[in-house]
């Protein structure tokens, strides 16, 4: 299903093996040898959800939500991030699941810290 013209890309880090466990952990968002993957996903409605200024060590700053419709079945977590319009976010919440046909959808929060 189409919800919109926009598409985001979802950014999916290296996982670091846990080195007592063996299992892979956590994300390596900081090895430039092994980038995150990109997959993009399209069809997606890009919203705004709020901006708020911020000033942190005097210094002025913004935070920007986003809130991304996008089709049901998208392959994207929380653990993931996300690229919208050349800005990277994190994925800042639950991603909500709507399973009801025709209009299926997943709704990801996504936000941005500048400054």
């Amino acid at each position: 299903m189409i919800l919109g013209p926009h598409t985001i890309i979802r950014l999916r880090a290296a996982l670091i093996t846990d080195p007592y466990s063996g299992e892979e952990t956590q994300a390596d968002w900081n090895d430039a040898s092994n980038p995150p993957a990109e997959l993009p996903i399209t069809g997606c409605s890009v919203q705004p959800a709020t901006a708020q200024p911020i000033l942190r060590n005097m210094r002025q700053g913004v935070i920007v939500d986003l809130l991304v419709w996008a089709p049901l079945g998208s392959d994207i977590t929380e653990a993931d991030r996300a690229e919208y319009a050349g800005e990277p976010y994190v994925i800042s919440d639950t991603i909500q699941r709507w399973d009801f046909p025709p209009l299926g959808h997943i709704v990801i929060p996504l936000q941005l810290v500048r400054g």
